[in-house]
């Protein structure tokens, strides 16, 4: 029924009591811990050794009364001169007690402290001898008795070398541990200030230099002024004795090829005295910058940002900053661990702690293991970047392109160069207002120092009718200023059919691009041509090809109007017309996907975005994010073809007045050459602009597949007439150049009227003349139909 209760053994008994004991225990010490809790400890801890700390710094300087006496000999016997570093020591744990830290942490600082302070007294023990360390002691020196005690059996037993390696180690470790301060940051701390020491050395030195090549520019300019009247008298001598030649070359052609060799010497010799008179700009047309003040306390502003980001646990190292014109860039190297992103994240909290409307993060700076925090200057103190910097900057001066461009200043106050030859096209896009015009006009302002007529013809595209108008007549432009949208497509339909007729040109002499060509010219390279008529030949020069940049101020209205057709045009300019020195530049102050459409963009990889509303029309433009974080007023992210990273820059100025100053320079030179006759490629695009809005360039002749020239039914009249097909014969007969004449002749071919080349041997003519072509004129023609007869 009822089952018999078991006996306990005395073992049992003995466990059961030991485990009530132990939880008893444990039961008090949660309830003093519940009582007194861990911060409270650690503050009174923190509390007391501050204060004792105090009591012993004031007993040393003897305010502390008659216990303060008796404190200090007590120490001075103890500690020796070890006593003065003991309130160190102890506000040091004061401190550390008094802050958060895992447990270990407490731990591993008074055991360091213990240690220093420990081996402190050693090493000042250890300079005397070992029969004065217990004199040293006695009268409270060195380390005190303490210091003798653990000094003497080390240095007695060691030696004083091996004794003084050991301590200074011990001390060493000890210092570590109360700091928690790993020694590769104290070397990379050294390191960087001794790199921050050697960039100032180097700024100072560049500057200096600087200020030397300055001065030896100004007299290299003094030499070259009188060095030019006697190139130009040089020039002159050459220009005689070459016409001399050509004279006496000339007393052997025939009759007929004198015709046509008199119109191209007086063709070259009008372009040889142009060119030997066009003047480039001098500097003075332009305004200096004014001088600025560099802001102070800059680095307070870095200790700012370390700190903020420190409160989002992000660990920044502040490796140096550098001065832009409108911006400051901070550098850091993130702590390891410490992801971009993280830090990217941050951009609006380091904007509200600086007090500033936006700031952009470079990460990383390309090239470095660092990141870029760029911050705008205080106002007033932003430097006015004008495009005068730049034109007498010995860069500038002897940059190899003619094409070379000025954009501005980076964020490290370096002026950059552009070169829309290697470009080798250019798009330009931003918000209204905030430097577009500018930055085209510093453009045109950097060209027109560095090109004459005959080197740069220009076509301007300015449908708001306001911007570029400030340059017509100057003698670089192929029209006036187009302001017609409905002569858009004319312009760029002659733009097309010229870059394939040079191309044809570049094939005929054997070289692959507009730069080779030109030097052959400039080397004074003849070529010699065979009349087809007479068979004899002659030497003519190679015409000049100049470059052509095409400006179209809004590509957004064009897009509006004449939208496919245009988009067509500009990319296969974009495509081809590099190798023969064609080029482009756009802007529009509409990024949109339906303007800057994608085959514009893959086509035109080199870009300027300025300040704009939105993230989405900053990846518009560039792809990625950061435009919309600019200043505006010419501030521009710069992305070209030849790097994938983007540069800012403060973009150059140019003023109204400036560019009023320029124009006028070239017109006045161009009202003193108005003599000279319009050239060739002038005649043909203006032909091309008057043209009938849709008309296709030149008349279109039925079955043939291509476009003509206008003087095209001229050409064919005067072969079929004469019987015979030659480049000289419609070279001559129609007064154009040897260029366009080959072209017609190619035409001609196309068209069905002569036959291919063969060589030595005319070409046939497969057209001929009926009668009533022949009396259309009345007798007036019966000697040419005669003539056709025999």
């Amino acid at each position: 029924m009822f089952k018999k209760k078991k006996n306990k053994t005395k073992k049992e008994k003995a466990s059961e009591s030991d485990e009530r004991e132990k939880t008893e225990k444990k039961s008090s010490k949660q309830e003093t811990d519940s009582f007194l809790h861990r911060d409270v400890k650690k503050s009174v801890a923190s509390v007391l050794l501050i204060v004792f700390a105090l009591v012993f710094l004031l007993s040393l300087i003897g305010k502390a009364g008659m216990a303060g006496e008796y404190l200090d000999k007590a120490l001075k016997i103890s500690f020796g001169w070890g006593r003065f570093a003991l309130p160190l020591l102890m506000v040091i744990l004061g401190v550390v007690y008094f802050r958060r830290y895992r447990k270990y942490r407490y731990y591993l600082t008074t055991g360091g402290a213990l240690f220093f302070f420990v081996f402190l007294l050693v090493l000042l023990h250890g300079y005397s001898g070992l029969e004065e360390m217990k004199q040293m002691a006695e009268d409270g020196k060195g380390g005190g008795f303490l210091g003798f005690a653990l000094a003497y059996p080390l240095f007695k037993y060691f030696g004083s070398l091996a004794a003084f390696i050991l301590s200074s180690g011990f001390l060493l470790v000890g210092l570590i541990l109360t700091f928690n301060f790993p020694l590769n940051k104290f070397f990379g701390g050294f390191r960087d200030w001794y790199l921050s020491l050697i960039s100032k050395i180097k700024t100072k030195k560049m500057a200096l230099e600087t200020e030397k090549e300055d001065t030896e520019s100004q007299e290299e300019e003094q030499v070259k002024e009188e060095k030019k009247e006697d190139n130009i008298k040089e020039d002159t001598i050459r220009f005689a004795d070459e016409d001399k030649d050509e004279a006496n070359e000339e007393e052997d052609l025939a009759e007929d090829d004198k015709e046509a060799y008199s119109i191209h010497s007086k063709e070259r010799q009008r372009a040889a005295a142009a060119e030997g008179f066009w003047k480039l700009p001098p500097p003075e047309l332009l305004t200096d910058s004014a001088k600025r003040e560099k802001p102070k306390n800059l680095e307070e502003r870095a200790q700012d940002i370390i700190k903020t980001l420190e409160e989002f646990g992000i660990k920044v190292y502040f490796k140096g900053y550098h001065l832009g014109p409108s911006v400051i860039q901070y550098t850091f190297e993130p702590a390891r661990g410490i992801k971009i992103s993280r830090i990217l994240s941050h951009q609006d909290d380091l904007a509200l702690k600086l007090a500033t409307p936006s700031i952009r993060i470079e990460a990383p700076i390309p090239g470095k293991s660092l990141i870029g925090v760029e911050v705008p200057l205080p106002q007033g103190y932003s430097a006015e970047v004008r495009v005068k910097n730049s034109i007498v900057s010995k860069e500038f001066r002897n940059h190899p392109s003619k094409l070379a461009i000025a954009l501005g200043e980076d964020v490290h106050g370096e002026l950059v160069f552009a070169d829309i030859r290697k470009m080798p096209h250019l798009m330009v896009a931003g918000a209204t207002n905030m430097g577009k015009s500018v930055c085209i006009n510093t453009t045109l302002t950097s060209l027109l120092y560095r090109n004459t007529p005959e080197d740069l013809k220009l076509i301007l595209i300015d449908p708001k009718r306001v911007e570029l108008n400030l340059y017509n007549g100057i003698p670089h432009l192929m029209s006036p200023v187009i302001t017609d949208i409905s002569k858009v497509v004319n312009a760029l339909k002659w733009a097309v059919n010229t870059m394939e007729e040079r191309y044809k040109v570049l094939e005929e002499i054997g070289v692959r691009d507009i730069q080779s060509y030109n030097e052959k010219v400039k080397r004074g390279k003849k070529r010699q041509v065979e009349d087809e008529e007479t068979g004899k030949y002659y030497y003519e020069r190679l015409e000049k090809m100049p470059y052509v940049v095409i400006i179209i101020d809004e590509l957004n209205d064009l897009m509006a109007v004449h939208g496919k057709e245009v988009e067509g045009l500009i990319v296969r300019i974009a495509q081809k017309a590099r190798a023969v020195g064609i080029h482009l530049i756009i802007s529009t102050q509409k990024p949109s996907v339906d303007i800057i459409t994608g085959q514009i963009k893959a086509n035109v990889p080199t870009r300027i975005a300025l300040k704009v509303s939105s993230q989405v029309d900053s990846r518009i433009i560039l792809d990625r994010a950061g435009a919309e974080k600019l200043l505006g007023r010419g501030d521009m992210l710069f992305t070209s073809n030849e790097t994938n990273n983007m540069r800012r820059i403060q973009g150059a100025f140019v003023s109204e007045e400036e560019t009023n100053k320029l124009v006028d320079f070239w017109k006045k030179q161009a009202q003193e050459m108005e003599s000279a006759e319009e050239d060739e490629l002038e005649e043909s695009f203006k032909e091309e602009l008057e043209k009938p809005v849709g008309q296709e360039s030149g008349d279109r002749t039925e079955g043939a597949g291509g476009e003509v020239d206008p003087k095209f039914e001229d050409a064919k009249q005067l072969i079929i007439t004469a019987g015979k097909a030659s480049t000289s014969l419609i070279q001559s007969r129609l007064s154009i150049g040897y260029q366009r004449a080959n072209r017609i002749m190619m035409q001609l071919e196309d068209h069905g009227v002569v036959g291919p080349s063969r060589g030595a041997k005319p070409r046939e003519i497969l057209v001929g003349r009926t009668d009533e072509d022949f009396y259309e004129n009345g007798e007036e023609d019966q000697e040419e139909r005669e003539k056709w007869e025999e």
